[in-house]
């Protein structure tokens, strides 16, 4: 879309919104979503105290607003939370 050789951008909501601020192009995301997928962080086996740590650092980082921060910072605007709300229960 930068180079003017596509008309649209099939893909994730934040890359697309990340590189469109990258690329300083003048577009928006489409309403809904064609479909979802949902990412997690992995860790070793038997890592239980790791695992309760960065829980705990992600429930923090949601809780103060940090991750709304950063993520509006970094994905041209988005937050992420607000797209975390939207997903069902896992």
């Amino acid at each position: 879309m930068a180079a003017g050789r596509a008309d649209a951008y099939i893909g994730s909501k934040f890359t697309g919104a990340y590189l469109a601020d990258q690329s300083d192009l003048d577009v928006r995301p489409a309403e809904g979503y064609l479909s979802r997928e949902i990412n997690a962080m992995a860790f070793p086996k038997g890592q239980e105290e790791l695992i309760a740590a960065a829980d705990e650092a992600l429930a923090e980082m949601i809780d103060d607003g940090t991750l709304s921060d950063i993520s509006r910072e970094w994905l041209g605007g988005l937050d992420m939370v607000e797209g975390l709300s939207e997903l069902p229960d896992c």
